[in-house]
């Protein structure tokens, strides 16, 4: 009598047609994972630069400014092109008509308005309201 201590060639074939599923689902949820989590340093990213501007034209005499472009924004001190950051990848911005932000010396938006950056899913509403308070980013 022969003692076997090996797999069937069903028991492998099922293993390996198990195993095969998982490699294909998963680069798709890391792909959209991957996606989510570039959206939301974008905006963090973009929430750090709006309130760095608005602090140091509050408290120097330097003129900041952020303009907008298709495909990214570009922070401004005086003429000369300071910071550039590009959207993430299949984002879309909508600034309502005006290009530009910037502050005056009281830390005041200079023109109030709402800026809707939009991705595939969901649209982000960065809201500049009139006064001296800071804006914030409503998902919708």
């Amino acid at each position: 009598m022969r003692d076997s201590y090996g797999f069937t060639l069903l028991e492998l074939l099922l293993a390996l047609s198990i195993l095969s599923v998982f490699v294909l689902i998963t680069p798709i949820i890391k792909s959209t994972t991957l996606e989510k989590i570039r959206g939301q340093q974008f905006l963090e990213l973009f929430q750090s630069d709006v309130m760095y501007l608005q602090t140091i034209t509050a408290t120097s005499n330097e003129h900041l400014r952020i303009q907008f472009f298709q495909d990214k924004y570009i922070l401004y001190r005086g003429t000369k092109a300071y910071i550039s950051r590009d959207y993430p990848p299949q984002w879309s911005i909508d600034t309502r008509g005006e290009d530009k932000l910037s502050f005056n010396k009281s830390g005041t938006v200079l023109k109030p308005r709402t800026i809707v950056f939009s991705n595939k899913e969901d649209n982000y509403h960065a809201i500049f309201p009139f006064g001296k308070g800071r804006f914030y980013i409503l998902q919708r």
